[in-house]
């Protein structure tokens, strides 16, 4: 029983680990870009007009895409550990059963052969998180990660109350990201933004 408790608490505790890199990224990607910004505030302020209900993200199709490529091109679970049950080759390798390898899925995010132009953010790129094997923010497989739908609920709802509330930007104003490892990819600590104004 104590070891069931423990894996149930897993989602939640592990998600915010990886969930505070990941929101930073995507309050970097919004702040960024003033059309984008523009986009959502007003999707977001059409979608509030309405009674607010559980269902109210299926009106934010744009929030949901800037979630999704936001984690695309700022990947935070770079590789997952695992244990190799049956040998076998892999270029020109022979990989033993029980060893233990990391699975780098995150790299076909940045692979322009599978997203063009991957290093650009492009917020209508057509992405479905843990639906195929071209785009994997939270692992692949029976083992990916159970809290994906749960923290792609978090960004939006983060992005939706911070962008209906107020208006922020990054201090320098033309501040270019730069990333540290601690110990999962995350902006550096020179990445600032300030409240500028207060919305109604």
């Amino acid at each position: 029983a104590k070891a069931v408790f423990a894996n149930a608490q897993m989602v939640y505790t592990n998600s915010l680990l990886y969930g505070g890199p990941s929101l930073a990224f995507l309050l970097y990607v919004i702040l960024g870009d003033s059309e984008l910004r523009a986009r959502l505030t007003t999707e977001i302020d059409a979608a509030l007009e309405q009674p607010v209900t559980p269902q109210i993200l299926c009106r934010l199709p744009t929030v949901m895409k800037v979630v999704r490529e936001s984690m695309r091109l700022h990947p935070v679970a770079l590789a997952t550990p695992r244990v190799v049950r049956e040998s076998f080759d892999f270029a020109g390798y022979r990989i033993p059963k029980g060893e233990r390898v990391l699975i780098a899925g995150s790299l076909c995010h940045l692979l322009d052969k599978v997203h063009p132009d991957s290093q650009r953010f492009d917020v209508d790129r057509e992405l479905t998180a843990n639906k195929c094997n071209d785009y994997v923010p939270f692992g692949s497989g029976t083992h990916q990660c159970p809290a994906g739908d749960f923290m792609e609920l978090v960004f939006a709802i983060a992005a939706v109350a911070i962008l209906r509330t107020v208006k922020l930007e990054t201090t320098p104003h033309d501040y270019t990201l730069r990333k540290v490892v601690n110990p999962f990819p995350e902006p550096a600590r020179d990445f600032r933004f300030q409240v500028v104004q207060t919305r109604p």
